[in-house]
């Protein structure tokens, strides 16, 4: 007798034991599906002698290059800035950097397969994944 079977034996023998009756949920009807005629549905099914529309062009939204970083705000926010001197912080990011960008640029025979891509990630929320892909 497995495991399984000699709990489900000392379950039943409990129940037995408190009088207490087992609820058992009332079966479910059979339901039947029926297909229900649907004019969309069986017009699209159908050949059709009125043309389709041509589809409607998505305009291009205008891009621009010109991308403004507010530096103040971002130091006050606690991320690594250029204006601001050296500190602990920086460094620490910096001796993190230069290999990644060394990887991402590098060409000839010790070009990384998509060395460009950098992927950081965590196992638990809130610890710096965010902070740490923007200051790098």
């Amino acid at each position: 007798m497995s495991l399984i079977e000699k709990a489900v034996q000392r379950l039943d023998a409990l129940k037995q034991a408190s009088g207490v009756e087992e609820q058992v949920a009332p079966k479910a009807k059979r339901v039947v599906n029926e297909v229900a005629h649907d004019p969309v549905l069986d017009a699209g099914r159908t050949s059709s002698s009125v043309p389709l529309a041509d589809p409607v062009p998505t305009p291009n939204p205008s891009v621009s290059r010109d991308v403004h970083i507010d530096l103040q705000r971002l130091g006050a926010m606690g991320m690594v800035t250029p204006d601001v001197p050296r500190s602990a912080i920086a460094e620490e990011f910096r001796l993190i950097k230069r290999p990644l960008l060394r990887n991402a640029t590098v060409s000839g025979p010790a070009e990384i397969e998509n060395g460009s891509l950098i992927m950081v990630t965590s196992a638990m929320p809130g610890e710096g994944k965010s902070f740490t892909a923007i200051n790098l």
